[in-house]
């Protein structure tokens, strides 16, 4: 008696055992997924700098609209945004560059 005769006589069985287990994979996931650090800051400044790695985009953000209000390009999608007020600097870590962004104008300063 293999599983195959096995499964033919229990086909109910076997379909709830296969539906319980498509169920219970990502519910075990999502139960035992650490989840995400996430970091609350107090923002002094009006406006936040944010990236977006898989667009190649460091965009700065409004905090009194909610709305991202000016972007920049960058060449790599590991980057990093270093702010202090109004002084914004754009980390390459691939390339191991540091740029400048200039907030009046929206570019990248050497």
């Amino acid at each position: 008696m293999g599983i195959a005769t096995w499964l033919r006589g229990r086909k109910v069985t076997a379909s709830v055992v296969a539906v319980s287990v498509l169920v219970a994979i990502p519910v075990s996931f999502a139960i035992l997924h650490d989840g995400f650090p996430v970091t609350d800051v107090t923002l002094d400044a009006k406006d936040v700098w944010v990236t977006n790695g898989s667009e190649l985009l460091a965009g700065r953000l409004n905090r009194q609209i909610e709305e991202l209000d000016a972007a920049v390009q960058t060449v790599s999608n590991e980057i990093d945004i270093l702010q202090d007020g109004d002084t914004v600097v754009l980390h390459d870590l691939t390339g191991s560059t540091i740029e400048m962004i200039d907030p009046s104008f929206t570019t990248l300063v050497q």
